[in-house]
Formats: C-alpha cells, structure tokens, sequence
C-alpha cells in the first residue's frame, strides 16, 4: 500500500492495470484481485485515494489531497457519527431496509455493534421508524419517518435495471417484497461448473 501511494504521488493519476502483475498464485476467479489491485481498493476505501472517472469501466486513482477542495473538513467522524450516516445514507436510498442491509454496507470496517445501538437510540427517538409489511416475517425492517405518508405512484411504464443497482443487488428484498427470485445468468455457473459465480448478498 505505501509503494501505491508513493507511485501515485510521483507518478499522479493511475488505474490497476498500470502496476505490474505481482500476483504469485494463479487466480481463482474473477474477484480473486492481485496485491496491487487490493491495495488500491483498500485505499480507496480509507480516503487516502479516491477515482477521479472512469475509462472503459477502470477507476483512475489519485491522491484525495489532490482531488478534494481544500476546504474540506477531512477530520475522521467518530463511529458514532460514521454510524448514522450510513443508517441515514441506507433508508434514504433504499426506503425500507433491514437491517443486515445497513450492516452489509459497513461490512469493511468493525462497526456493526455501533450500528446496532445507533439505530436502536435513532429508533427511540424517533428518527428511524420501524416497519411492518403484512404476510411478511421475519427480521425488522426501517425507514425514515418522513416516508410515512408519502404517497407512491405506480407508473406504467417498464424500467430496466442494472443487475448492480442497489435495489436488485439484494436479492431477498426482490423476493420479500415482490416474489421475485433475480438471478443475472452470466453468474450461474456452466454444467461442468467452471463459470465463476459472483455472490450476491442474501
């Protein structure tokens, strides 16, 4: 990671496939990423690189000193604080969560019992509603207050989704809410099992 971050800063912007192949196993498949590839996701993931665009589906990284205006307030928010954003940041994008949802969306850092009480003290003071779908059961599920009454129109029209978009990425929401087991092909394995399988979050 430090000869990432050395390289970037001498170098500027880079994507994956500018580092040298340093894998020493042969890979597994497709998400079994090389060393460098690994290094970069875990730095972009601590804030120390961030992807100015892509090209041809490849991230370009830099150093977030050199992307973020500075007059960014970059100080590390408290788990506490880093706890709620992602509560909030879930419910709004999702309307209705459970929540192993949320949990799965701090699955790289070990904050899950942070989580949990955070979204209980929300709970209690009202700032997350929790949600009961008739004939369903099962875990709770949450949202915001402020969803309570508003109204859903059901358009007539027909939306093609991204197999990656958060509201077909989790795959027992679809067959919750809608009896609708989603399955993208291109990730069910051949007959002879050799096809990687991509894991969705069930």
């Amino acid at each position: 990671m430090n000869k990432v971050l050395d390289r970037i800063g001498r170098e500027g912007p880079l994507m994956a496939r500018d580092f040298e192949n340093d894998r020493v196993k042969k890979s597994s498949g497709w998400w079994d990423w090389r060393p460098s590839k690994v290094a970069l996701e875990r730095l972009h993931l601590s804030g120390k690189l961030m992807t100015i665009r892509k090209s041809n589906f490849q991230k370009v990284y830099d150093l977030a000193e050199n992307i973020l205006p500075r007059d960014v307030d970059t100080t590390p928010p408290t788990a506490e604080e880093y706890a709620r954003h992602v509560i909030l940041r879930v419910l709004k994008a999702m309307g209705i969560a459970h929540a192993k949802v949320i949990f799965w969306s701090t699955r790289f850092v070990n904050v899950k019992a942070t989580v949990k009480a955070e979204l209980e003290k929300m709970v209690e003071d009202g700032e997350v509603s929790k949600v009961e779908v008739t004939g369903l059961k099962g875990a709770e599920l949450y949202m915001l207050p402020e969803y309570k009454s508003r109204k859903i129109t059901i358009a007539n029209e027909a939306f093609i989704l991204s197999p990656f978009d958060t509201l077909t990425v989790y795959r027992h929401r679809l067959r919750d809410f809608f009896d609708f087991d989603y399955q993208v092909e291109c990730f069910v394995p051949a007959p002879n099992g050799s096809m990687d399988t991509f894991h969705y979050p069930s």
